[in-house]
Protein backbone atom coordinates (compact mmCIF):
# COMPACT_ATOMS: atom_id res chain seq x y z
CA UNK A 1 0.00 0.00 0.00
CA UNK A 2 1.31 3.18 -0.56
CA UNK A 3 1.75 6.26 2.04
CA UNK A 4 -0.19 9.11 -0.27
CA UNK A 5 -3.15 10.34 0.76
CA UNK A 6 -6.57 9.77 -1.42
CA UNK A 7 -9.29 12.06 -1.61
CA UNK A 8 -12.39 9.76 -1.58
CA UNK A 9 -14.39 12.67 -3.51
CA UNK A 10 -11.95 11.48 -6.65
CA UNK A 11 -12.03 7.62 -6.32
CA UNK A 12 -13.80 5.70 -9.72
CA UNK A 13 -17.20 3.33 -9.33
CA UNK A 14 -16.87 -0.03 -10.97
CA UNK A 15 -18.93 1.73 -13.69
CA UNK A 16 -16.93 4.81 -14.14
CA UNK A 17 -13.89 2.00 -15.09
CA UNK A 18 -16.21 -0.24 -16.94
CA UNK A 19 -16.53 3.00 -19.02
CA UNK A 20 -13.14 4.36 -19.82
CA UNK A 21 -12.33 0.52 -20.61
CA UNK A 22 -14.99 0.45 -22.79
CA UNK A 23 -16.22 -3.03 -20.92
CA UNK A 24 -19.13 -4.31 -18.85
CA UNK A 25 -19.16 -3.45 -14.84
CA UNK A 26 -19.02 -7.36 -14.21
CA UNK A 27 -15.24 -7.53 -16.17
CA UNK A 28 -14.29 -4.58 -13.89
CA UNK A 29 -15.39 -6.57 -11.19
CA UNK A 30 -13.90 -9.72 -12.51
CA UNK A 31 -10.38 -7.95 -12.73
CA UNK A 32 -10.24 -6.94 -9.41
CA UNK A 33 -11.60 -10.36 -8.05
CA UNK A 34 -7.94 -11.82 -9.82
CA UNK A 35 -5.99 -8.49 -8.70
CA UNK A 36 -5.29 -7.64 -12.20
CA UNK A 37 -6.77 -4.20 -11.48
CA UNK A 38 -5.47 -1.88 -8.13
CA UNK A 39 -8.57 -0.91 -6.53
CA UNK A 40 -9.92 -0.41 -3.18
CA UNK A 41 -12.46 -2.29 -0.68
CA UNK A 42 -14.43 -0.26 1.18
CA UNK A 43 -17.60 -2.08 2.40
CA UNK A 44 -19.16 -3.69 -0.35
CA UNK A 45 -17.55 -0.88 -2.83
CA UNK A 46 -15.18 -1.41 -4.79
CA UNK A 47 -13.27 2.07 -5.58
CA UNK A 48 -10.03 3.30 -7.91
CA UNK A 49 -8.11 5.86 -8.39
CA UNK A 50 -7.17 7.12 -11.77
CA UNK A 51 -4.14 6.32 -11.39
CA UNK A 52 -4.43 2.98 -11.39
CA UNK A 53 -6.87 2.46 -14.04
CA UNK A 54 -3.85 4.28 -15.88
CA UNK A 55 -1.30 1.88 -14.18
CA UNK A 56 -3.54 -1.18 -15.79
CA UNK A 57 -4.30 0.37 -19.05
CA UNK A 58 -0.03 1.05 -19.44
CA UNK A 59 0.73 -2.83 -18.27
CA UNK A 60 -1.65 -4.25 -21.11
CA UNK A 61 -0.77 -1.82 -23.55
CA UNK A 62 0.38 -3.68 -26.73
CA UNK A 63 3.46 -1.78 -28.64
CA UNK A 64 2.88 -1.33 -32.77
CA UNK A 65 5.70 -3.39 -34.38
CA UNK A 66 6.72 -1.51 -37.39
CA UNK A 67 8.26 -3.59 -40.19
CA UNK A 68 11.63 -1.90 -42.35
CA UNK A 69 10.98 -1.50 -45.64
CA UNK A 70 12.85 -4.43 -47.41
CA UNK A 71 15.68 -3.29 -49.18
CA UNK A 72 15.89 -2.56 -52.84
CA UNK A 73 17.59 -4.91 -54.40
CA UNK A 74 20.47 -4.26 -56.45
CA UNK A 75 20.36 -6.29 -59.92
CA UNK A 76 23.89 -6.39 -62.85
CA UNK A 77 21.80 -3.75 -65.10
CA UNK A 78 21.40 -1.32 -62.22
CA UNK A 79 24.85 -1.62 -61.09
CA UNK A 80 25.77 -0.72 -64.99
CA UNK A 81 24.03 2.06 -64.79
CA UNK A 82 22.07 0.76 -67.64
Amino acid sequence: MSDKFVNPAKLLSVDDVAVQLDCIPSYVRHLCSRAMIGHYKIGKFLRFDQAQVDAFLEKHRVAVFVQPEPKKRMDALTLMGL
